[in-house]
């Protein structure tokens, strides 16, 4: 039998739908705010725009994965590789 018990630390985080500008197009993007905070640290640290960052995810991403499934993989990798990088 499956119980739910709580995580403890947990905090989940509130979908945000927003707009971005790639490549002079604007879209609208759907994820929650972490991957909003860690998308704009990574264009902040590479001195871009977060639409350019988008941008060059986008590009980079297969045609078969959604935009916010690459934009959450490559925030995703981007921690996985500060904890790797702090472990070292």
């Amino acid at each position: 039998m499956y119980v739910r018990r709580p995580i403890k630390g947990l905090r989940l985080s509130p979908v945000r739908k927003r707009s971005i500008t790639m490549a002079g197009r604007k879209t609208s993007v759907t994820l929650e705010d972490a991957f909003w905070t860690e998308l704009r640290r990574m264009a902040h640290a590479r001195c871009i725009p977060l639409g350019f960052l988008a941008h060059i995810i986008n590009v980079s991403r297969s045609p078969d994965v959604p935009l916010s499934s690459a934009l959450r993989t490559a925030a995703m990798g981007n921690l996985q590789s500060q904890i790797k990088e702090q472990a070292a």
